[in-house]
């Protein structure tokens, strides 16, 4: 079973403590591990995709990102960590 599968019982309001993506790379110890490995992520104006990219970039990879609404993708909210 999944270390993180206690943490989907409750998936919604208070008791929610799902993981984020960038906790489970942090978890998963890659930190930093996949310089040289190059990721194209679309969809990275909002929701599921800005967290895919602060995720991923935590691993040291390069990223190439795709966004419908490009002044969405420049707002502060966007700032990548």
């Amino acid at each position: 079973m999944s270390r993180y599968a206690a943490a989907h019982v409750k998936t919604e309001g208070p008791g929610d403590a799902r993981p984020t993506a960038l906790q489970i790379v942090k978890d998963e110890g890659v930190e930093g591990k996949l310089q040289g490995q190059v990721f194209v992520i679309t969809g990275t104006s909002s929701g599921i995709g800005i967290e895919t990219v602060r995720a991923i970039a935590a691993t040291g990879a390069t990223l190439y990102l795709t966004a419908r609404d490009l002044d969405k993708a420049k707002q502060p909210s966007f700032v990548i960590t």
